[in-house]
């Protein structure tokens, strides 16, 4: 947390895994680098991949906060050209396992101010804006034959060719950015002002995907990342779980674990327990 603003993550397992006594894949990860600067990021580990996939969740996490702190004071730049090599060092480094699998894992963080904020997303994920004026921002990604591009690929290409093909590798097989843009009416109820999708080609996330942002002009008072359990939440459906997840009654402290926790427990009174697990980091800039 610093003076001007306040900073959380939490992150939980699903029921699948639950089921099966198998741990969390999820992993989320927030702080201050100094008194103006904060950062979150969360992970997904890969459960296709059969593998300690946790492992990697985790690994990307630290290695992004690494990565990130030598240019981290000016938010808009951050993830310049010099950011993916260094990603990319701080990831094999943490390696702490011997089987490659074990790395396959999404990566969605940020690094802010209050005049700055930048995203940073590498494979899948999801950013959600809530906006002074009751506004609130879904985006998410999603690759085609759900393949995302994960990190690992990148240091290993023979198990970019084995577990994703030579068709990804090429234009043909893109990721589609999703948007959906919802106000909470007076009754209680969503209303959803905009929705939409962009195609992006691989070439143009092959060293991720950066979003910038100023919170003050555009009055931004919380930015998270969040992993898709946001979507496998029961039978809620996702501006539902958003809304709930950034209805903040306080923002000191751990405000996003006492958050996260109130809001499962009531889903779970409701019959809609988390299917997958769930990672979220947020920052809140708004006022008290």
């Amino acid at each position: 947390m610093c003076s001007r603003m306040n900073t959380d993550h939490f992150f939980t397992t699903g029921q699948l895994h639950v089921s099966r006594g198998e741990p969390c894949e999820d992993y989320a990860l927030s702080g201050a680098f100094d008194t103006d600067t904060v950062y979150g990021a969360v992970s997904d580990g890969c459960s296709g991949m059969e593998a300690h996939t946790d492992v990697g969740a985790r690994a990307i996490c630290f290695a992004f906060q690494k990565a990130l702190r030598p240019r981290s004071r000016e938010p808009l730049q951050a993830f310049g050209p010099a950011f993916f090599p260094a990603l990319k060092g701080e990831f094999q480094a943490n390696h702490i396992s011997s089987d490659r699998q074990d790395y396959f894992a999404s990566l969605v963080g940020f690094v802010a101010n209050p005049r700055e904020a930048a995203i940073y997303l590498f494979g899948s994920g999801a950013y959600v804006l809530r906006y002074a004026d009751g506004r609130h921002k879904v985006v998410w990604f999603e690759w085609d034959g759900n393949a995302p591009f994960y990190l690992n690929y990148c240091l290993h290409e023979d198990l970019y060719r084995e577990y994703v093909g030579d068709i990804q590798k090429g234009i043909d097989d893109p990721a589609h950015e999703h948007f959906i843009v919802f106000r909470v009416a007076e009754d209680g109820r969503i209303r959803v002002l905009e929705s939409g999708s962009l195609r992006h080609e691989f070439d143009s996330l092959e060293q991720g995907h950066v979003a910038c942002f100023r919170p003050v002009d555009e009055g931004i008072e919380a930015m998270a990342v969040i992993t898709d359990g946001i979507f496998k939440m029961g039978q809620v459906q996702a501006p539902e779980v958003v809304r709930e997840l950034l209805t903040f009654e306080e923002r000191r402290g751990g405000f996003v674990k006492r958050r996260l926790t109130q809001v499962l427990e009531a889903f779970a009174q409701q019959g809609s327990l988390p299917r997958d697990d769930l990672g979220i980091a947020c920052v809140w800039f708004g006022a008290e």
